[in-house]
């Protein structure tokens, strides 16, 4: 009888009352297929069945193994059919996912179980849920309680770490580096059909490529500092153009990543060039880059490349047990997507979304008791979001896309990430002062000249990591600095010494050649050589101001709001492309002149004339060292030359050659491309190597030029990092749109300052900074 399978009868009444029982039931088994592992919590197929009522699904809770081939299955029908009554038959297929696993060996036997339960007055099929370590499984309202990565009960006691709502272009100025280019085997450096663009009517940003070999990506500048045993968490809102549905995936050509990753570590989101949506494991601990696709939507794809579909919500709008939300994500649809980590080098990586205001986890990924390398060399990661566009030949030649077949390379079509906002946060209550070791740097004693500014030193952060081959991700957090000044005038004793000295500090100002030293133990730089351009003209960069008599201090500890604000660090990706306008080129010249007798072994040189030489020219001659270039027109007979005195002294008449290369005039009233750096990232074909676009009516020695700075918008080109070889040019610049493009340096540069403020004085400024340094 229908429904007998719920209740038991009570006795002496075999057909009057009923007392509800949990009905399950144990299956024998034989024939099973060896390379099968039962799915404990998942459902199976019985097929076959003499009846077709008899082919119906059901849940294994449990089972024994008696042999390698037999045994049995502990299960729970589903509702239609213990309602039904309907019964397993023998020789029966069991099937997992349309795999035939096992058959079915005699009868089942039947179980039952008295049905006490706390359940809803209105509907007692609503029910006490109990998990399978027996707790009670508690929900408010909205949904069942979150946890974080560690399993505490998640709550707002977190600590933000990175906060990126992209309401103006200003957001993704000022934090991330973007980087527009083509990269692998078919780049070609400058090419203009990759894009990060702002939209200020979406208050978005679209990350995309358009050909083959096009890179895009947004990366933060803030590497976001884990705290060990604390969760972390990446929260981010974006759509893929074109990628349809989960369960529809759409050919684009491209792969695009969004999440918690840089250029060697993380974790994310990845559309592939199939249209699939894949979760991503990014790792370097072996000594180079692989990237590991964890799981897939689409069944047919994870049994084609081997790895697993979603273990959590399939989000493929079937409902049921594999999509409980009954969320269909479409990918071209603006949606929320997380990522937490638990992460000690081992632990677990959590996928998920946000369905109608409840969160929806995707995948859990498992790293412990696995492997026997850490699942990444670090998780102190930025937000991300890339985009690449293959070739043909990549695709094919691609273990994951060429296994899968029928993928056709990007055809000028636009494809992009539109990402709205990101966050980063760890899950517990931080003070962050409590961050980093403390740091201190004192200047001598350093004369102060001029009523108006003038360059005095340059503090930076180190470009390398300790192993001399990483990106320094460092974060350094100033914590006060305190400027001395005695007047060098006043010399008799129990005189009043002190003197008042006007002083200001700068970021990334426009610097012809700094030439660095290591402060010990520590991951800063200073420099005091080099012409600055921008002595009176840094409002835009000036980040800190004074003027002290004797001694003053400046506690800045309350700049100190977060990793993200307040703290010197690198740029990410050698600072990210840009391109610089040009408002006027002008070729390149030469002359010569002669040598005036002197005794020589100096950076002085005295000529007949120095008519046609410019700041930046290349010169040479006899005594002269090789790769000098004019530093600097003192007079009609005079000029200083870098980087190297003469050799040997002038007799007279000695000939003097000179070469002004290609001269350029930025758009901008300053700078932003820079002379030389140390190259970091991989896409970046050289350190302070830029690409000439555009330099129509002119042909030049060279396309690829290196920019030596001779004004605050103002720079002439070599052909080398060395500043040996000057860019030649024939014919004249008859365009409008000609640039430079190139990346523009990952460098944070503080630059010192000072003036003195009576004229009487001659003082002397000492400075010393403090700071933590945050490692990782």
């Amino acid at each position: 009888m229908a429904g007998e399978r719920k209740y038991t009868r009570i006795p002496p009444e075999s057909t009057g009352d009923r007392i509800l029982m949990i009905h399950t039931a144990e299956i024998r088994y034989d024939g099973k297929n060896t390379n099968h592992r039962w799915q404990i919590g998942e459902m199976y197929m019985l097929s076959g069945g003499a009846e077709s009522n008899n082919d119906f699904m059901f849940h294994v809770h449990g089972v024994i193994e008696e042999t390698s081939t037999a045994g049995v299955l502990a299960v729970h029908y589903n509702k239609t059919a213990r309602h039904q009554g309907y019964t397993p038959e023998d020789n029966q297929l069991i099937q997992y996912e349309g795999a035939t696993v096992a058959t079915v060996n005699g009868a089942p036997e039947d179980l039952y179980i008295p049905g006490y339960n706390i359940m809803g007055y209105d509907n007692p099929e609503y029910g006490l849920d109990i998990d399978v370590q027996g707790s009670a499984n508690v929900r408010f309202t909205e949904g069942q309680p979150q946890l974080d990565a560690w399993g505490k009960l998640r709550t707002a006691g977190a600590t933000l770490l990175g906060d990126y709502v992209f309401s103006s272009l200003g957001v993704l100025e000022e934090n991330f580096s973007t980087v527009a280019t083509q990269a692998g085997a078919s780049a070609t450096f400058g090419s203009e059909t990759s894009f990060v663009r702002y939209d200020n009517d979406k208050r978005g940003v679209d990350v995309g490529v358009t050909n083959p070999s096009d890179l895009a990506t947004a990366t933060a500048k803030t590497y976001h500092h884990y705290v060990a045993g604390s969760s972390h968490l990446f929260m981010g809102t974006c759509l893929f153009n074109e990628a349809g549905t989960v369960n529809s995936p759409t050919n684009n050509g491209a792969s695009r990543r969004f999440g918690l990753f840089d250029a060697k570590n993380g974790f994310m989101f990845h559309v592939g060039p199939d249209g699939v949506l894949y979760l991503e494991q990014r790792n370097s601990n072996s000594g180079a880059k692989v990237d590991t696709l964890l799981a897939c939507s689409d069944s047919a794809t994870a049994t084609t490349l081997g790895i697993d579909v979603f273990n959590g919500d399939k989000v493929n709008g079937t409902r049921g047990a594999d999509n409980p939300s009954g969320m269909l994500l479409d990918l071209s649809k603006d949606n929320q997507y997380w990522i937490d980590l638990q992460w000690h080098g081992s632990g677990r990586v959590r996928f998920g979304t946000y369905h109608n205001g409840a969160r929806v986890t995707i995948h859990e990924y498992y790293h412990n008791n696995r492997y026997a390398l850490p699942m990444n060399q670090t998780v102190s990661l930025p937000c991300c979001t890339a985009v690449y566009g293959y070739t043909q030949a990549e695709i094919d030649a691609n273990p994951y896309w060429g296994a899968i077949g029928g993928i056709t390379a990007i055809d000028a079509n636009e494809i992009y990430v539109r990402e709205f906002s990101q966050a980063v946060w760890t899950e517990t209550d931080l003070d962050l002062q409590q961050l980093g070791n403390q740091k201190t740097y004192s200047t001598g004693h350093l004369p102060v000249t001029g009523t108006g500014f003038k360059y005095l030193f340059s503090l930076g952060i180190q470009p390398l990591a300790d192993d001399g081959v990483d990106t320094n991700h460092s974060i350094v957090v100033p914590t006060k600095i305190v400027n001395i000044n005695y007047d060098n005038n006043v010399t008799t004793t129990g005189q009043n010494r002190d003197a008042i000295v006007h002083w200001r500090a700068s970021t990334n100002t426009v610097h012809h050649r700094r030439d660095w030293t290591h402060i010990p133990g520590t991951v800063m730089r200073v420099s005091t050589s080099g012409i600055n351009y921008e002595e009176t003209n840094s409002d835009g960069t000036r980040i800190f101001e004074d003027m002290y008599n004797g001694r003053g201090e400046k506690d800045l500890s309350s700049t100190f709001i977060g990793v993200q604000k307040g703290t010197w660090k690198q740029s990410s990706d050698d600072g990210g492309t840009y391109e610089q306008a040009l408002t006027s080129i002008t070729g390149s010249s030469t002359g010569a002149t002669t040598a005036t007798a002197d005794a020589g072994n100096s950076t002085t040189l005295i000529v007949a004339d120095t008519t046609g030489m410019e700041i930046g020219g290349s010169i040479t001659g006899t005594n002269i060292p090789a790769g000098s270039h004019i530093h600097e027109v003192v007079d009609g007979t005079t000029v200083e030359i870098r980087p190297n005195a003469t050799t040997g002294a002038f007799s007279g008449g000695e000939a003097i050659n000179f070469t002004i290369p290609v001269k350029v005039t930025a758009t901008e009233e300053r700078w932003t491309l820079r002379e030389p750096y140390t190259k970091t990232f991989g896409a970046n074909p050289g350190g302070g190597l830029y690409k000439t676009r555009n330099f129509t009516g002119l042909t030049l020695s060279d396309d690829d030029v290196y920019l030596f700075i001779t004004g605050r918008n103002t720079g002439v080109l070599y052909a080398d990092s060395s500043f040996s070889t000057p860019v030649t040019s024939t014919g004249s610049y008859s365009g409008s749109t000609a640039d430079l493009f190139g990346f523009i340096g990952p460098d944070f540069i503080v630059d010192f300052f000072v003036h003195e403020q009576l004229e009487y004085q001659d003082p002397r400024a000492m400075f010393v900074i403090e700071w933590k340094e945050i490692k990782q």
